[in-house]
């Protein structure tokens, strides 16, 4: 079982977005998926296909094959689901007592035969990257390419050389730039800066941004 990472340093990069689709198409490919939000915004299920009015998640069940949905592309998933503030204090408290939380949980779900999980983070350091970095194999650094992106990428790399690296399941990590323009000097200028940092693992393709998308 491949377990995903991706991370983000600040919102509005499209990482959920790009979560939903790396989940889809996996499973399209033919392989068993499972997506897990842990971004307490709750808003991969939308991407899922869950109904709105619905407030349940593994916050308040633990992650099971209990609180697993399945979206209508037969993609599993399961939502962080509804909390007030102070469940979510208590919860990050516990997360950080227990740092294997999600890495126990994980493995517990592996009789289900899923041959990936992806996990959705929420943007920047906090307990809920660390718990993912710490169980991940693969994590993907999302990025604008914009300069605001590009000056994040060493500390997210930092976050992978402590919580990734130490855990035996992890093998590579790499930056992906979405919404890549393709026109425009800003953007490949920050693309060819990324590409010419040898201590930045950029991904061989990105995701270019395309018109008809925005305008709907």
């Amino acid at each position: 079982m491949q377990v995903i990472t991706l991370m983000s340093a600040k919102g509005g990069v499209g990482k959920t977005t790009l979560a939903a689709n790396l989940a889809h198409g996996l499973h399209r490919r033919g392989y068993r998926t499972l997506a897990v939000d842990l971004d307490p915004q709750n808003a991969l299920r939308l991407h899922l296909g869950m109904d709105a009015a619905d407030t349940s998640g593994f916050i308040r069940e633990g992650l099971s094959r209990n609180v697993l949905f399945t979206s209508p592309h037969g993609v599993y998933f399961a939502p962080f689901g509804d909390v007030q503030a102070d469940d979510l204090t208590l919860f990050e408290a516990f997360l950080a007592e227990n740092p294997d939380w999600l890495a126990r949980s994980i493995t517990a779900l592996e009789p289900l035969g899923f041959d990936y999980v992806i996990l959705d983070t929420s943007p920047g350091p906090n307990v809920f990257l660390n718990q993912a970095l710490a169980t991940t194999s693969t994590a993907l650094m999302v990025v604008l390419a914009d300069a605001a992106s590009y000056a994040t990428v060493p500390q997210a790399l930092e976050l992978i050389e402590r919580h990734a690296k130490p855990n035996p399941r992890y093998r590579e990590s790499f930056v992906v730039i979405n919404q890549q323009p393709v026109n425009g000097r800003l953007g490949h200028q920050v693309r060819s800066a990324l590409a010419n940092d040898r201590e930045i693992p950029l991904a061989p393709v990105s995701v270019h941004r395309d018109s008809r998308v925005d305008r709907k």
